[in-house]
């Protein structure tokens, strides 16, 4: 698990929260990636939200999103993209 005691951007509405988890670049890309996690509120569907979340709702999250001191635990993974550029 990644377990990091930190200043997070993050907003919270009544169906879910959602935060910014900055990767850290790797050293032969100067690339800023976020992962933006999402987690429903007790007794809210993941179904529920997928129904009126969009691109726009996301926009407007991010637009609301406050730094907030955050104890966060999350699991560790790996992810790997490869693409052929022509």
């Amino acid at each position: 698990y990644m377990n990091r005691t930190d200043f997070f951007q993050m907003v919270q509405n009544d169906q879910y929260s959602m935060i910014e988890i900055p990767f850290t670049p790797s050293l032969s890309t100067d690339t800023n990636l976020s992962l933006y996690v999402i987690l429903p509120n007790e007794g809210v569907s993941l179904e529920a939200i997928e129904q009126t979340f969009d691109k726009e709702s996301f926009r407007q999250n991010r637009k609301k999103m406050d730094s907030v001191f955050v104890a966060l635990q999350f699991p560790k993974f790996n992810l790997e993209c490869k693409a052929l550029l022509k």
